[in-house]
């Protein structure tokens, strides 16, 4: 493609004549052209149409498809009888059909069919006679190796021509030449049409002319159907940093979903001359607006969004809370600093919020405010700060655990207990045991699972509790053994067979079973004779 350059002609005193020619460039702005021919509404097609001494009666939709996108732009197609047109628009075409030879199964002459085609063509545009647009384009389909037994090719007006035309550069041609014309306005327009190949030519167009086609685009934005959205998004998306500030100027339309677009659209960009716009966008009344700013600020990654996200950790929506986490997670390392400010928060949404963020985060800088926080005064905001204690498993917190074992929340102790537990270490074993006799069942239900998931260490301190006092302890005991699997617990579990409460014989069977894989049930002495005979063949 190519614009025409201009002729203009300068009468010198001498009588001569200059020609100075003016070319055209790409900074050249089509708003001016359009200024130039704002007024000119009319325009006439002239196509010569020729392929060939054979298929003279070809006659290909050239000016059907040049009418469609004529109209686009706003220019009304006149026939010659109607008057002096603005425009003219001419289209020359060429064709030629290709064949060859076929046989059946490759005996034989065969005979000559015409499956291929080539087309050449071009297009002129003239103002008053000016050449204003010129390009050319073409097309071409060679004929195959092979073709169905039964084809009926066999004269140059069924070749492939208007095949031919469909993927020729013709409609692209055509479509360059309305966007010098016009801008990109009547593209975006075009994105509409039924037409795959318009909507096609017309992105592929839009996306050649980048930063001139922003302004265009935006309205596409606006524009009621989504398909038309989604791609002006996409091309807005690919032109990138020379459309944000456009884009960013955008965020005050009244139609959310506009809104919506552009900070998407903003996020995939990942301007930094986007944040401020972005964290306006935070107290957008839309939710769905909320939720794409705080995405897209998680996604940029700039430090100014930490406390306008953090101040949404207070916020009732559910859904815009939990992105807002989840960027803030995003944010890792780099909000470990306000975070734990903010464990220091009036509000204890606000509170167990940080404490969650932080546990995820999982950097050791917290630690400290977070064994603070399990003496904060509301019990979740507690809990909370056990269970992220434990998802960093820092040995710094095991001796606040093991203090808050005795708290008098229940919660508190049960949570400890657990957190502990995920630690996992040998510290906390005789701690743990204590808690066994814990006056809550869900305590000693915890203890018990975290003496479990601590392992071997805990073997010893269980075996001792056996001969504890509290029959619970003593089940809570063997069962423990028995899920830790350990040899050393079979001899104790043995005697437990004995023990006066029946529930404990019950667990210290069950516990055998597992360790040793034998099924001798409640059976004291078959349990004796079985361990004595296996400490003889050791």
């Amino acid at each position: 493609m190519k614009a025409i350059k201009f002729l203009t002609f300068i009468i010198l005193s001498a009588g001569l004549i200059l020609l100075v020619f003016a070319p055209y460039s790409e900074g050249t702005s089509n708003a001016k052209k359009a200024q130039t021919s704002s007024h000119k509404e009319k325009v006439l097609i002239a196509v010569s149409q020729s392929y060939g001494p054979n298929a003279d009666d070809i006659d290909l939709p050239f000016e059907e498809m040049a009418v469609k996108m004529l109209t686009y732009s706003g220019l009304k197609v006149v026939e010659e009888a109607s008057g002096d047109p603005d425009y003219v628009l001419k289209i020359e075409v060429e064709g030629k059909a290709l064949g060859q030879s076929y046989s059946v199964m490759g005996f034989g002459k065969g005979n000559y069919y015409w499956t291929g085609a080539s087309l050449n063509g071009k297009l002129l545009l003239e103002i008053s006679d000016i050449p204003y647009y010129e390009a050319s384009f073409s097309g071409h389909k060679s004929p195959p190796s092979s073709i169905p037994i039964l084809s009926s090719i066999t004269h140059p007006s069924n070749a492939p021509f208007k095949e031919v035309m469909e993927s020729s550069t013709f409609l692209l041609e055509l479509t360059r030449m309305v966007a010098e014309l016009r801008g990109a306005y009547p593209l975006v327009a075009a994105l509409k049409d039924d037409n795959t190949d318009v909507r096609t030519q017309a992105l592929q167009v839009l996306k050649e002319m980048r930063q001139t086609a922003t302004p265009a685009l935006i309205a596409g934005l606006k524009d009621p159907e989504i398909d038309v959205q989604v791609e002006a998004a996409n091309i807005l998306s690919a032109i990138g940093e020379p459309a944000v500030d456009q884009l960013i100027a955008a965020l005050a339309d009244e139609r959310a979903y506009v809104r919506l677009n552009v900070v998407r659209i903003l996020s995939d960009i990942g301007d930094p001359r986007a944040v401020e716009p972005l964290i306006i966008a935070l107290k957008d009344a839309d939710s769905n607006v909320q939720k794409s700013a705080v995405q897209a600020l998680g996604k940029i990654g700039d430090p100014r969004a930490l406390t306008p996200l953090i101040a949404l950790l207070n916020i009732s929506d559910s859904q815009l809370l939990n992105c807002v986490r989840e960027t803030l997670k995003k944010f890792g390392h780099s909000a470990v600093d306000q975070l734990i400010v903010t464990l220091t928060d009036q509000s204890p949404n606000v509170r167990r919020e940080a404490a969650n963020i932080l546990g995820d985060i999982g950097n050791p800088q917290a630690v400290e405010m977070l064994i603070m926080a399990l003496k904060d005064p509301d019990s979740d905001v507690q809990k909370i700060a056990a269970q992220a204690l434990g998802k960093m498993r820092d040995p710094r917190a095991i001796d606040p655990l093991i203090i808050s074992l005795r708290d008098g929340n229940a919660e508190v102790r049960m949570n400890s207990a657990e957190i502990l537990g995920l630690i996992g270490n040998a510290r906390s074993t005789e701690p743990l045991v204590g808690s066994l006799k814990d006056t809550n069942a869900k305590v000693r239900n915890r203890a018990t699972r975290a003496l479990v998931k601590i392992g071997n260490p805990s073997v010893d301190p269980l075996i001792a509790a056996m001969h504890d006092a509290d029959f619970k302890v003593r089940l809570l005991s063997a069962w423990a053994l028995g899920e830790i699997g350990d040899p050393r617990a079979v001899a104790p579990l043995i005697d437990a067979l004995q023990d006066r409460k029946i529930p404990v014989q019950k667990i210290a069977s069950e516990a055998l079973g597992k360790i040793t894989g034998q099924s001798f049930g409640k059976d004291h002495d078959a349990w004796q004779q079985w361990l004595k005979e296996k400490k003889a063949i050791k």
